[in-house]
């Protein structure tokens, strides 16, 4: 059994380095929403919001699976020396993917812009966005396996507190426009990147294998409808309350989301950031009883955080709108404590998600995360409808109570499977 590094100082350094980055980044994303819901209408920051979420969409369809994969295949590969085989076969299959995209991508932006529903404009940003942000996300996975914090959350720090101050600046430049928007988005997201790439990493060396893209697209392929499903899962509801209420609507309603979100967020991505490398190098070594230990600190940790989160947020609602949005935007108070709810369950159900992806069960994850966004649509719509905005933001904790369900079960069967004594020793 190969041996798996032990855990007390070096974790305690990643684990600083981690919380660092994610409470910059999330000082960042508080003190964006603070700025822009200050600069520009509910209608301005509802149609950034979408057309970012259009984005989002791209991303997991195309990117996220080959990110899951880098990390899943990354502790195997290290351990043998084989890590720029794994680096050029990974970027070969980003771009497979992103090229197929992009044919998907002109084809749908072409007819909605000749229906006469879109900015020829900010569909171009999207694209770019698109492209730029998969980039940023395959060297972020794989600097997160290398267990690169620092650069990690350097990168991660400097894109949340960046992006809305050059953001700012050219709203009071330029207008409040959406395109405005996006292109500060763009213009940032593409110097970070150009400034944080690992060029340490080797572009060249052996070139990509073929039977190993084919075990990367076998572990990654089941993702890629779960990249769209995840979509509707997290960004959806955004959407719904535009078509049923007002793109004002959403963009009060995002603004509240995302300064709740952005804590909870944080909070799970910082230990899982931390944790989820040496949980994934135990389950590959086949160190089952690591393993366990691991994965029970790792729950322990966001079940207490977040429920001590949702009562500050529950006690402190309409504080926070009164200091972190702009007037326009206050009426989201209301809102918080039922998305803190909703995330003090989502991040929990992250940590049982995490075990299917460990052992290889991504088909797994797919049927949590269809089964959570049947309920979100099915739960938003008869809330926006019935209730409004307040209707809509109960719906959260609704549907990811459904997602965290579904997880439980999934990592139990998972786990169950995997130490049968037909199960093997170790994951593909």
């Amino acid at each position: 059994m190969t041996p798996v590094p032990k855990l007390p100082a070096r974790l305690l350094s990643d684990g600083g380095y981690v919380a660092a980055g994610q409470a910059l980044s999330a000082i960042g994303a508080v003190a964006g929403i603070r700025l822009l819901t200050e600069l520009v209408s509910p209608a301005t920051f509802g149609t950034v919001t979408l057309a970012i979420g259009v984005g989002a969409l791209a991303i997991n369809v195309a990117c996220t699976p080959v990110t899951q994969a880098a990390i899943h295949f990354h502790p195997a590969f290290a351990a043998d020396g084989r890590l720029p085989l794994l680096t050029r076969t990974l970027r070969q299959a980003l771009g497979r993917a992103a090229g197929w995209l992009a044919v998907a991508g002109l084809a749908g932006g072409a007819a909605w812009v000749m229906a006469g529903d879109a900015d020829p404009g900010v569909l171009a940003v999207i694209a770019a966005l698109v492209v730029v942000d998969g980039l940023r996300a395959l060297e972020m996975a794989l600097l997160n396996a290398d267990r690169r914090h620092g650069r990690y959350a350097a990168w991660s720090a400097a894109e949340a507190v960046l992006r809305p101050l050059v953001a700012a600046a050219a709203v009071l430049v330029l207008g409040g426009t959406p395109l405005v928007v996006l292109v500060a988005y763009l213009g940032t997201s593409v110097l970070l990147l150009a400034g944080f790439s690992d060029r340490a990493r080797p572009v060249g060396g052996p070139a990509p294998d073929p039977a190993l893209a084919q075990r990367i697209w076998h572990y990654a392929l089941p993702l890629v409808p779960l990249g769209a499903v995840g979509w509707v899962n997290g960004l959806g509801d955004r959407y719904i309350i535009a078509g049923v209420l007002t793109v004002a609507d959403a963009g009060i309603y995002a603004a509240a989301y995302g300064l709740v979100s952005r804590p909870f967020l944080m909070l799970g991505q910082t230990v899982e950031l931390t944790l989820r490398p040496l949980y994934q190098a135990a389950v590959t070594a086949g160190d089952t009883p690591r393993a366990d230990r691991l994965l029970r600190a790792w729950f322990l940790t966001v079940s207490t955080a977040g429920a001590i989160g949702v009562a500050l947020v529950a006690t402190a609602s309409d504080l926070l709108a009164r200091f972190l949005l702009g007037a326009e935007f206050r009426g989201g108070a209301a809102l918080m404590p039922w998305i803190a709810a909703g995330y003090a369950l989502i991040i929990v159900a992250h940590v049982f998600e995490r075990v299917c992806f460990a052992y290889g069960r991504t088909r797994w994850v797919l049927v949590i995360q269809t089964g959570s966004a049947a309920a979100g649509l099915a739960a938003t719509l008869f809330g926006a409808l019935g209730w409004g905005l307040k209707g809509a933001a109960v719906a959260v904790p609704v549907y990811f109570a459904v997602q965290l369900g579904l997880s439980a079960v999934a990592a139990w069967d998972t786990r169950r499977r995997a130490l049968a004594p037909q199960a093997g020793t170790a994951p593909a």
